[in-house]
């Protein structure tokens, strides 16, 4: 019984693995790309960190200048600022930055939750139209 079973095995195995040179792309309906990289214009130390699936922009920042880049799919930079270290608007320290009903926000231990605008002013939430 054993060899019967694995001699039908071997036989289906070999026609699967035949080429009649009859197939076309056409043949087959589904594809898988996996994509590990995405090529930003920019030129430092970038780290991802969020992703917005609304906006479909990407967080990236560079721990060394406090410099936030918004970016999409293709790597094309749709916003670029500067986090301020002085003066009114200043960050003092930031515990955890990221997007929230795809607005980029950033968490500061002595002022809150903070809403930044595309040109990164800090903006209030509250406005209507604000972020669209």
């Amino acid at each position: 019984m054993k060899k019967w079973l694995c001699f039908s095995f071997s036989a289906l195995f070999l026609y699967g693995c035949s080429n009649n040179g009859k197939k076309s792309e056409d043949d087959f309906a589904y594809q898988l790309m996996v994509t590990d990289s995405i090529q930003v214009d920019y030129q430092g130390n970038l780290f991802l960190y969020d992703y917005d699936s609304s906006t479909h922009l990407f967080l990236g920042m560079d721990n060394r200048t406090d410099e936030v880049l918004l970016f999409d799919r293709q790597g094309t930079v749709s916003s670029r600022f500067h986090l301020a270290k002085d003066g009114p608007n200043a960050i003092s320290w930031a515990v955890g930055w990221g997007f929230f009903k795809g607005q980029f926000t950033v968490m500061d231990a002595a002022k809150g939750l903070l809403f930044f605008s595309r040109e990164g002013e800090i903006a209030n939430f509250t406005q209507p139209g604000l972020f669209v």
